[in-house]
């Protein structure tokens, strides 16, 4: 998979040759999606077959990106206990995660704002959750330029 940084923050540019390179120049229509900090571009119409093929891409795309969080992560260690904080039990609507949270920090948690699924994933490989919150509240760099950077 192709990785192209942009200097300007304001304007893309995308080539005649990058288009070519993404197999996107024989489509009549394609069609932007502004997501969250992230925009795709794919055919307006697609067959069975093409849709397979973007779809196999954007997972792959995904599965890197998380694959990069993770590996910014340290483990999870139980906080030195023997039982699994609230943020790795998964009682993300239960009083123990408010508790665990208010003893970190005063604000909602960002934790709650990961989807459950992605919150399950994380749980199931292990990394250290509280440490990963307080990356979320710093803002501190977990991505950059296509590398992980850091540990949790």
């Amino acid at each position: 998979m192709k990785q192209r940084q942009f200097d300007q923050r304001n304007e893309i540019m995308i080539s005649a040759e990058e288009l070519e390179q993404a197999n996107l120049t024989g489509f009549d229509r394609l069609e932007l999606h502004l997501l969250n900090q992230a925009v795709v571009i794919f055919p307006g119409e697609m067959t069975a077959s093409e849709l397979i093929e973007v779809s196999d891409s954007l997972l792959k795309l995904v599965t890197g990106l998380v694959d990069r969080l993770l590996k910014s992560c340290s483990d999870c260690d139980n906080c030195g206990q023997q039982e699994p904080c609230a943020l790795m039990s998964g009682k993300s609507r239960d009083e123990n995660l408010d508790t665990a949270l208010s003893e970190e920090s005063a604000d909602i948690s960002l934790f709650t704002q990961i989807s459950p699924e992605l919150q399950k994933m994380l749980r199931e490989h292990r990394i250290c959750l509280l440490n990963l919150e307080e990356k979320m509240q710093t803002g501190a760099w977990v991505y950059l330029n296509g590398d992980a950077v850091g540990e949790c």
